[in-house]
């Protein structure tokens, strides 16, 4: 026998393999982490969360972190011109199927944001700009990956898996972190960016 579901429409009961809703004709879809895309994303954001760890040293005498930016500010490195465009908090990112919440006292600190290769030659995935959230005492934050995939189904982000960033391409990228709220609205964070440099943006 079929094993049942209920219909995310009319909550009528259905078999699971069935195309349509017997009683409103709703489509029966597949859940979403059967999809492709999503593990095409969460692969993502595990390749961008390790190609990250790798911070080279920093030489006696050399100034690690660059001054402070603001968000909407361009950055030029070497290789690469930076913008963090957009910084914002939610209390759930996702579309209708698929979204999460932040634990009870915490909020999601929603960032985009994008890069483009200036320099003259392809950059490898690996190492491609990477960003973490930092708070007033240096602590750093990792993207949170459930809510980093289920908000990248609400918005079209082209950056790059495994493939080179050939010179002259931009892509948008965008990180969603859970921080407890409390810490979050004393202030004191920024948006710490590992490229061919490391640079700091002030975000509140």
């Amino acid at each position: 026998m079929s094993r049942m579901i209920k219909c995310k429409v009319c909550n009528e009961d259905m078999a699971a393999n069935a195309k349509t809703c017997p009683k409103c004709g709703a489509k029966n879809k597949k859940p979403i982490y059967k999809k492709w895309w999503v593990w095409a994303i969460v692969a993502v954001v595990i390749i961008g969360a390790f190609a990250g760890g790798g911070e080279e040293p920093v030489k006696t005498g050399e100034k690690k972190t660059e001054a402070q930016y603001a968000v909407k500010d361009i950055i030029n490195t070497e290789k690469f011109e930076i913008v963090v465009t957009d910084v914002k908090t939610s209390k759930k990112v996702g579309g209708a199927y698929f979204n999460t919440e932040p634990s009870e006292g915490g909020i999601f600190v929603v960032l985009e944001w994008e890069y483009k290769n200036i320099s003259d030659s392809p950059v490898a995935a690996f190492s491609c700009p990477s960003a973490r959230l930092v708070d007033k005492n240096g602590t750093k934050y990792d993207a949170d990956l459930d809510a980093t995939a289920s908000y990248a189904t609400e918005i079209k982000l082209d950056r790059k898996v495994l493939s080179d960033l050939n010179p002259g391409i931009k892509v948008k990228d965008a990180q969603v972190f859970e921080i407890s709220e409390e810490a979050y609205n004393a202030g004191g964070f920024s948006v710490k960016i590992v490229a061919d440099k490391e640079i700091e943006v002030k975000i509140n």
